[in-house]
């Protein structure tokens, strides 16, 4: 197995920057500005200046890494595996959905903020009596089309590129102000959908259950806030770009994270 260690980055450097990606340097190598701070808005590197690289593994086509990656209990950047082989990889645009759900109803999370905050008032704080909780998002009901089409505008404040492919602040919304963002149970999608995503073994370790297979879908600007699961998750980018910001487990005490009972 190929192996490319982390990278230490300092100062303005970008630790983000690897050639072996097909975004382009541009993209790879700005950092978006977080949430405007009381004292004005500061760049991520300017509150994290070393930051490091996810070490990338070139695997065998065949081989089963997940036991051994699972064992590790570090991320990794993973090429060269089943996925590349998924229908999906090939098969799966806007217009393909379109197509193969004959633009059905999707339930989509709808929020006027890009960060779409998780909240479920069945964990435990949720169900105090005497306490009202606001949801930062609703439900809301749009066709396949109207999601991958949204009437869009720009968010307030921003401005539109010559190049909007180029342009990472154009954070697109639905004319009514909203930002949409679907997850469904693959298990839930049409036959179509679901055969177009192949072989997943490798990304199931030995004696460790596989718990689900999830789509994950979002019109462009949104993401989510701070948070941590309580599995093991092999993420699979088939479309699009996502950037993950990654924080060590003993850093804990140190980002106000919200008790495994809260809502959020």
């Amino acid at each position: 197995r190929e192996r490319q260690p982390a990278k230490q980055e300092t100062g303005a450097n970008n630790g983000f920057c690897s050639s072996g990606d097909r975004i382009s340097e541009r993209d790879e190598c700005s950092f978006p500005h977080i949430e405007e701070a009381e004292a004005g808005v500061l760049p991520f590197l300017t509150l994290f200046p070393r930051v490091e690289q996810v070490p990338i593994i070139i695997v065998d086509i065949h081989e089963q890494f997940a036991e051994e990656i699972f064992e590790d209990a570090e991320p990794v950047i993973i090429r060269n595996s089943k996925a590349t082989q998924w229908p999906a990889m090939k098969l799966w645009s806007p217009e393909y959905f379109i197509k193969h759900m004959e633009d059905a109803d999707l339930e989509v999370h709808a929020s006027a903020k890009a960060k779409v905050r998780m909240h479920t008032e069945a964990h435990p704080i949720g169900q105090l009596k005497g306490v009202q909780w606001n949801r930062p998002w609703a439900n809301a009901t749009v066709t396949v089309s109207e999601f991958f089409f949204p009437p869009s505008t720009l968010k307030q404040g921003e401005e539109k590129g010559d190049d909007d492919n180029n342009n990472n602040n154009n954070n697109m919304r639905s004319s009514n102000g909203q930002f949409y963002y679907f997850f469904s149970p693959m298990a839930a999608m049409p036959k179509t959908i679901q055969r177009d995503v192949g072989d997943k073994s490798s990304f199931v370790a030995r004696f460790r259950p596989h718990m689900e297979t999830n789509l994950w879908m979002a019109t462009r600007g949104v993401g989510s806030p701070l948070h941590y699961d309580v599995a093991h998750n092999m993420y699979t980018q088939i479309s699009g770009r996502k950037r993950f910001r990654l924080f060590p487990p003993h850093d804990y005490s140190n980002v106000y994270l919200y008790p495994r009972v809260h809502p959020s």
